[in-house]
């Protein structure tokens, strides 16, 4: 994959939702909040289309840090066990590409990636906390609820390999 193909799988996503006293926004570099309450947080997102002929948004997903939407989940009953849910009244969105304009996304599922908290441990010398049952390492995949027209979104071809060696290229997509 070019370059010039891997930044058209580029995207904004953005999260608003209820937070009428403004906690939402400790710690956060990027965000923005209202008088009506609410507070929109953004992150950098990666497509994922999984059709050659994008005849169909189901067949398109977005990834990004599931820290953007850790404060927006809802909790389960006894409080403390949040859900793969966001609470009511919170929208995701994601802007792609020069005036593609905004598009509704769904929360898929989060997911974490083994090693990636024991790895950070390691390198600052101490333990790392979750956010709302969020580790360090956990992706949030999404996906669209509209066709994007007037786009075009190159296939992301997406390689698991249990072993890399020494001189194996690699691919690390990061924000």
């Amino acid at each position: 994959m070019s370059v010039e193909e891997l930044q058209q799988t580029a995207c904004l996503v953005r999260v608003t939702g209820p937070d009428p006293k403004g906690v939402k926004v400790k710690d956060r570099a990027f965000y923005v909040t209202t008088d009506d309450g609410y507070t929109t947080l953004s992150a950098s997102g990666i497509l994922i289309n999984r059709s050659k002929d994008q005849s169909s948004p189901k067949d398109l997903l977005v990834a990004c840090s599931a820290s953007l939407i850790a404060s927006f989940r809802e909790l389960g009953e006894d409080g403390s066990s949040p859900k793969d849910k966001l609470i009511p009244r919170c929208n995701v969105d994601m802007c792609v590409g020069d005036g593609g304009g905004w598009h509704r996304l769904d929360l898929i599922k989060i997911i974490t990636i083994d090693g990636i908290r024991t790895a950070t441990e390691s390198l600052v010398g101490g333990s790392v906390r979750d956010v709302r049952g969020i580790s360090i390492g956990s992706v949030a995949i999404f996906r669209a609820t509209s066709f994007i027209e007037n786009v075009y979104i190159p296939t992301l071809e997406v390689f698991a390999s249990a072993k890399v060696r020494k001189g194996d290229k690699l691919m690390i997509i990061s924000s």
